[in-house]
């Protein structure tokens, strides 16, 4: 009969124990080293205490830049829905009158010439709009006169009774500035200056130039 000593019986005893030890003994957790300072870290900051993988993109808290939103400004023109041209022109007792002091009134801006038979019978039409928005102040009138003289369209004015503004434009350089719109030709600005209407010719009466303003 073969014997087996007591010291290889603890001896093998300690060796299974061990290897049944090992089995059940996990491998240790490898610590990535920390991230040095030249890294570029992309870093979500939650907007509550919840862990960051746990959260939906829309509770993250983005950094929204402020947009730059284009103001239109309309261009400079004689057509309907541009900037109507600035001028400044004077008056016949010698004042300067400019298109844009008047921002915040609706325009009516008139070009007309005392030797034309038209232009002369559309004044008491003219008039008797500028009459009825005195009240409301909500109208200029500008009558810019072609080539007449100071004199003689003072005469004119003050000899029918108009007290509507006209302006002399002696040279005609605002004349050419609308492209020539006379005789008579009328230019209807809103109070933000764009042109909104445009009349070559003359209108028939009162209620006409009224029904026109109406679309300002």
């Amino acid at each position: 009969m073969n014997y087996i000593s007591t010291g290889k019986i603890c001896t093998c005893l300690a060796v299974g124990i061990i290897l049944i030890a090992g089995c059940s003994i996990k491998p240790a957790a490898v610590i990535p080293a920390a991230a040095s300072l030249s890294d570029n870290l992309t870093v979500v900051v939650p907007s509550t205490d919840k862990p960051v993988s746990s959260l939906p993109s829309s509770e993250n808290k983005t950094l929204s830049l402020p947009v730059n939103n284009n103001v239109s400004v309309a261009q400079t023109g004689i057509e309907i829905g541009n900037l109507a041209p600035d001028f400044v022109l004077k008056t016949f007792d010698d004042r300067d009158i400019k298109l844009s002091d008047f921002r915040g009134k609706n325009i009516f801006l008139h070009f007309w010439d005392i030797g034309c038979p038209k232009c002369v019978e559309e004044m008491p039409h003219i008039q008797r709009v500028w009459e009825s928005h005195q009240k409301n102040n909500d109208l200029m009138v500008l009558a810019v006169n072609l080539g007449g003289s100071a004199e003689l369209v003072r005469n004119f004015m003050k000899g029918y009774g108009y007290t509507f503004t006209a302006l002399l434009d002696s040279d005609r350089v605002v004349n050419r500035l609308y492209d020539e719109p006379c005789c008579p030709g009328t230019f209807l600005i809103d109070t933000k200056g764009i042109i909104k209407g445009v009349k070559m010719g003359a209108f028939q009466d009162a209620s006409e130039i009224e029904e026109a303003l109406n679309t300002l």
